[in-house]
C-alpha cells in the first residue's frame, strides 16, 4: 500500500481536485487501492457534503471488484459532519449487503472523536485503531 500517502494532497496535477472542487470541496481528497483481498479508501482532510460524490464514487469503485475486506482510513481526517456520518452509515450498509467485512480506522483528531460520541456511532460502526493486517 505504498502508493497511498496520508495526510498530503495529490501530487500530480491529474490528481488534482478540478476549478470546480477548489471552490467547493477542496479540503476533501479520496484515494483508494485494492491490495490483495482488501479494498481501501483512505480519507484526507474533511469528510462534509463537499465531499460526498467523491466518497461515493471511491466507495463504489473499491465495492465493484468484490473484495472481502473493505479499509475506511480516517487517520488524517480532521473533521467531519452529519453528512459525513451518513456516508459511513451508507458504506456500512452497502458492506453488509454485499458481505464484505468493513473496517473503519479511526481519526486522531479530537473533533472527529467527539463528533463519533456524541452521535453515538462509534458503538454502531466497525471502528479500529489500526488498519487490520491482511495476507497478501
Amino acid at each position: 500500500m505504498s502508493q497511498i500517502r496520508h495526510g498530503r494532497r495529490p501530487a500530480s496535477t491529474k490528481d488534482k481536485p478540478s476549478a470546480t472542487a477548489d471552490r467547493l470541496g477542496a479540503k476533501c481528497y479520496v484515494e483508494t487501492a485494492r491490495v490483495g483481498n482488501a479494498a481501501y479508501v483512505v480519507l484526507i482532510g474533511e469528510l462534509d457534503l463537499s465531499c460526498n460524490q467523491r466518497f461515493i464514487d471511491g466507495l463504489k469503485k473499491m465495492l465493484a471488484d468484490r473484495p472481502g475486506d473493505l479499509v475506511i482510513d480516517m487517520r488524517s481526517l480532521t473533521f467531519i459532519d452529519s453528512t459525513g456520518l451518513g456516508l459511513l452509515v451508507k458504506a456500512n450498509t452497502l458492506t453488509r449487503e454485499d458481505e464484505v467485512a468493513l473496517h473503519i480506522v479511526r481519526s486522531s483528531a479530537q473533533i472527529v472523536q467527539a463528533v463519533f460520541e456524541a452521535s453515538g456511532l462509534d458503538r454502531v460502526l466497525p471502528l479500529v485503531d489500526q488498519p487490520p493486517r491482511f495476507q497478501a
